[in-house]
């Protein structure tokens, strides 16, 4: 059974991704990168290298500076004492100027 694409539609990457009728699985494994690494790109929940999602974005169509342009993302903590886990919106991190 082939996956249904799901997404969180206010991502580029989401939008993208279900426009293209993709997985997940599908589009790591077409972008060489990991279930994981598409997962915190889309969801925005962790950081992701500027390769990895220069390979997300040459199967989407689209160019890194693209995806790198979308708003801050979000940022799940959990403190392992009490078990609760909060998430928040953060600002993504700078990336070191090209050379």
């Amino acid at each position: 059974m082939a996956d249904k694409p799901r997404t969180n539609s206010e991502t580029r990457i989401g939008r993208l991704r279900v426009e293209k009728g993709l997985s997940m699985r599908v589009l790591a494994e077409n972008a060489g990168v990991s279930v994981g690494q598409v997962q915190k790109a889309e969801m925005r929940t962790g950081y992701v290298s500027d390769d990895y999602l220069e390979k997300i974005a040459k199967v989407l169509g689209v160019s890194l500076a693209f995806l790198q342009a979308e708003a801050p993302y979000k940022k799940v903590f959990t403190c392992k004492a009490c078990e609760q886990t909060r998430t928040e919106t953060v600002s993504p991190p700078l990336r070191p100027k090209e050379a």
